[in-house]
């Protein structure tokens, strides 16, 4: 039997010779990458033996994969190198039966990943693996209103999901999640109805206040900003203000200890140059009014 080493040196050599540009996404260390490419062979004898299995499996590999920037065209090559390195360290071992396994095997596997890698591809993917800020803000403009909102917060393959906001966040692309919170929350028009990302960043993104003062508190700001429109138009001396504030007060009954509610996340984690912001003051003012000031006066008195 051949070690992980060996096996690892001779898909390296082999990579290099037929598809060297691919070289680059192989970033983590060897010894690492080894072990990698010894547990894949044993993920594809598994699909011979439990489809169904392997296909559960394969959804959360090619999200994964997405991040690192493979595309469904590179399957081919990489099923190339792995027929060689195989022909070459078997040699007559590797018979025309067990090329036919091979092929039968290695078949079924790259069709799925590379289906699941072409739908869980896009323009914002794409961007995102790159890391560069102005094609996203490109990808953004190409997008249907109506489907504005769903680039941003969710890349779906099958049942498996994957948020392109949170990848951003979570691997401190701030730029990138910053233009992602404003385009959401950003209002806009057609003849046909108007467009507003806010339910659907709650609906996908209910903790998104915990995430962001736990690993980007700098775009709390925008997040509130994006929570309020004010008018163009002075009437009056004064200027017409919207505070949607529905899922930063937080539902009593979603939240049955008022700790876990967004607010007192905000309160407890976020920073304090935060509470003198309109909205954030808006919603200080409402539960105030509503019941903090009564029961301020009860204890007070009692």
């Amino acid at each position: 039997a051949y070690s992980n080493e060996v096996f690892g040196d001779a898909f390296y050599a082999e990579m290099q010779r037929c598809a060297p540009d691919l070289l680059c996404l192989f970033v983590r260390p060897k010894a690492l990458q080894y072990s990698t490419f010894v547990q894949l062979m044993e993920t594809i004898v598994q699909f011979v033996q439990d489809p169904e299995e392997f296909y559960n499996q394969v959804k959360s590999l090619s999200i994964r994969h997405i991040k690192y920037g493979v595309k469904a065209e590179y399957v081919k090559y990489f099923g190339v190198v792995l027929t060689n390195v195989l022909g070459n360290m078997l040699g007559l071992d590797f018979t025309e039966q067990a090329k036919l396994a091979w092929a039968y095997a290695w078949g079924g596997v790259s069709r799925c990943i590379a289906e699941c890698l072409s739908i869980g591809s896009n323009l914002i993917t794409v961007a995102l693996v790159a890391g560069d800020v102005i094609e996203l803000e490109r990808a953004l403009t190409l997008a249907p209103r109506g489907q504005r909102a769903d680039w941003v917060t969710r890349v779906q393959v099958h049942d498996s999901v994957v948020s392109p906001l949170y990848w951003a966040v979570k691997d401190g692309m701030v730029d990138m999640a910053r233009v992602m919170i404003r385009d959401l929350l950003a209002i806009r028009a057609d003849r046909d109805a108007y467009y507003y990302g806010r339910d659907r960043l709650w609906t996908v993104h209910p903790d998104i206040i915990s995430v962001l003062c736990s690993l980007c508190p700098e775009l709390l700001e925008d997040l509130l900003d994006g929570l309020l429109w004010h008018s163009a138009s002075v009437e009056s001396g004064r200027v017409r203000v919207n505070y949607y504030v529905r899922e930063v007060y937080g539902d009593p009954d979603d939240f049955h200890d008022a700790w876990d509610a967004p607010f007192a996340v905000l309160a407890l984690q976020g920073p304090t140059t935060l509470f003198v912001h309109p909205l954030v003051e808006k919603v200080l003012d409402l539960k105030w009014k509503l019941f903090a000031r009564t029961y301020f006066l009860v204890m007070e008195f009692w």
